[in-house]
């Protein structure tokens, strides 16, 4: 855990769960390119603090994948999530939900959290940024790959593709 990480845009805090793989403490010179950037860290790991007692377990799931060969070693930040997580994770605003600041989240992903991130656990300069949530962290996921050059690769695991009356699919993919 990184605890109470501020967020200026936003003027929150909050804690930040992370994944090594097995070869981190194994080999202190290891150094990592891929991080994958998570939304709802309290969903991911632990199921004492994920939404309705059952996390993703994550962790089991990427030591399997590691092991086997089907997955570059990673490092994951998975960012718990706020009061604000509607307007944090969506791009627009919805006239029934509000939000609409998921560009000042993405900058809170890449200037604080991956700089964070690379300065703790050995990531290379040129690291590979993948961004992954579900529901509107899908969306979040889905979004930060369609606009930010610094994300290579997205997860959207069922992304809310339902928000603003579908602007995602009508607004930003249609350009």
């Amino acid at each position: 855990y990184i605890h109470s990480v501020p967020s200026p845009a936003f003027q929150n805090t909050r804690d930040l769960v992370v994944y090594v793989p097995p070869s981190f403490d194994e080999n202190p010179y290891a150094t990592y390119a891929d991080v994958i950037l998570a939304q709802d860290g309290e969903n991911f790991f632990n199921d004492s603090t994920a939404f309705g007692g059952r996390s993703w377990r994550a962790a089991p799931t990427l030591d399997a994948e590691i092991g086997s060969g089907r997955m570059r070693e990673a490092i994951v930040v998975a960012a718990d999530n706020t009061a604000s997580r509607i307007d944090e994770y969506t791009f627009v605003a919805d006239p029934q939900y509000g939000g609409g600041r998921a560009d000042e989240y993405l900058a809170f992903l890449l200037e604080t959290v991956l700089p964070l991130a690379s300065q703790r656990y050995r990531l290379t300069a040129d690291v590979r940024v993948s961004v992954l949530g579900s529901s509107l962290g899908g969306l979040l996921a889905c979004y930060a790959a369609w606009t930010s050059p610094r994300v290579a690769a997205a997860a959207c695991m069922s992304p809310s593709m339902w928000w603003n009356d579908e602007d995602f699919l009508h607004s930003l993919m249609a350009t």
